[in-house]
């Protein structure tokens, strides 16, 4: 297997530049998967999400671009999510895994994002469709990044102001990829 990195948890940020194309590259590669299959991840902390240096510099295809750069990030961990194909629905049940919901956030807010995706889908199934999971999850990391990070690298004030707004918006949205498509940072 390819080494994909070191993940978010240790990852060492030189600047926001960096921050944001983390962040940049996880909304589109979101709202891509819960466009084609209805993808859910479930379970994306800091340590399902690998980082590393790449010399690309440019992601493009038909409806996106965007800039890596100098780091191209990955998603991790799929034990956890849902999506669908035509070959039917892939996903694991959570109520059948309590102690995912037991965790104390006071002590970390990543077991918060557990109990809202719970809160959020409500009586439906976890085989059903909920991409506000993917926003929750969204909305965890940008707090962890952008928020924690603050202090502790150089930033230009226009992309911390940036991506402060869009933070401030996240949770407007049902979906990443509703997300992606009508907030004001991706619509310049």
């Amino acid at each position: 297997m390819e080494d994909g990195g070191t993940d978010l948890e240790h990852y060492k940020f030189k600047n926001m530049k960096e921050i944001e194309s983390v962040l940049v590259q996880l909304i589109h590669a979101l709202a891509l998967a819960e466009e084609k299959i209805q993808f859910e991840h479930r379970d994306l902390h800091l340590g399902n999400i690998l980082v590393k240096s790449t010399s690309v510099e440019k992601f493009y295809n038909q409806n996106d671009a965007f800039e890596f750069n100098g780091i191209k990030c990955s998603i991790i961990d799929y034990s956890l999510s849902r999506m669908s194909d035509s070959a039917g629905i892939a996903f694991r049940d959570l109520d059948t895994i309590e102690w995912l919901f037991e965790g104390d956030p006071s002590i970390d807010s990543q077991y918060q994002v557990y109990k809202d995706m719970r809160k959020s889908k409500g009586q439906a199934s976890w085989k059903d469709f909920h991409p506000r999971t993917n926003i929750l999850w969204l909305n965890f990391i940008f707090e962890r990044l952008v928020q924690k990070q603050k202090k502790s690298i150089q930033k230009p004030k226009s992309i911390f102001s940036a991506l402060t707004k869009l933070h401030k918006n996240v949770l407007k949205y049902y979906s990443v990829q509703e997300l992606k498509q009508r907030d004001q940072f991706f619509n310049k």
